[in-house]
């Protein structure tokens, strides 16, 4: 891993740890697998349809992603994954983990695209599944993202092999 991907998975350590039983190696900012395009399509449209189409891609969004919050931080650690939802508007701006996985008991199919990339999580004991993205444009939240798709994707990686 590069010096400054290292350095921005580091940045949310000191952040997330206290919600985690244990050490965190980095995370990133995921939402409803579909929510950036619905946004984009009610942007696009306008007015009152654009209004409604984004609502019902909204909603289609939410069914896909389990039941998680809109926005939630995915945290990986050695053997778990958290999952904490996520707001700007409060002034403690995470909380949970509302979910928490054993690393081993993911399957994760992903699909990193230039603009926002997706990870089709499925929980094998559970046999849930959780659709979520997060911008995988240039700069540090690019390289963070991958580095946590990484990680989800495979659980025997570690930080020194991505």
């Amino acid at each position: 891993m590069d010096e400054k991907t290292a350095k921005a998975m580091g940045d949310w350590v000191p952040v997330l740890e206290p919600f985690c039983d244990e050490p965190i190696w980095g995370a990133a900012i995921f939402q409803h697998s579909g929510l950036w395009a619905a946004g984009v399509s009610q942007g696009a449209m306008g007015g009152f349809g654009g209004m409604l189409l984004g609502r019902s891609k909204a909603k289609q969004a939410a069914e896909r992603s389990g039941g998680l919050p809109g926005y939630s931080v995915v945290a990986v650690g050695p053997s778990k994954v958290y999952v904490l939802e996520y707001t700007q508007r409060r002034k403690e701006p995470y909380r949970g983990p509302v979910a928490t996985w054993d690393r081993e008991d993911l399957e994760v199919e992903v699909d990193v695209r230039r603009v926002a990339s997706k990870a089709r999580i499925h929980v094998r004991s559970t046999g849930e599944v959780f659709e979520l993205e997060s911008t995988s444009m240039n700069g540090s939240m690019g390289r963070t993202v991958k580095a946590i798709l990484q990680l989800l994707e495979d659980p025997a990686r570690t930080l020194e092999t991505i």
